[in-house]
């Protein structure tokens, strides 16, 4: 599933929120949203590699997302 079936990408919220969530987090999000994802039954997790080739993870609660939501019944 792509993360734009799960979240409302169009919304100019998310993006800040997401910096906002995950500014402990190494993922850089000044260029947009990552495409690689995951959720682990609780949260979302962001992917990025480095410039050095390190997987980097940020991590964030699906009910931190709530707004942003397009399928809630899933999460």
């Amino acid at each position: 599933m792509a993360l734009g079936d799960v979240l409302n990408l169009r919304d100019a919220d998310l993006l800040p929120v997401l910096r906002l969530l995950t500014k402990k987090d190494k993922v850089d999000f000044s260029k947009g949203i990552t495409e690689s994802w995951y959720y682990n039954g609780t949260n979302f997790v962001f992917c990025q590699r480095s410039e050095t080739g390190e997987w980097l993870e940020a991590t964030v609660a699906a009910s931190d997302l709530k707004k942003f939501l397009l399928k809630p019944e899933l999460f």
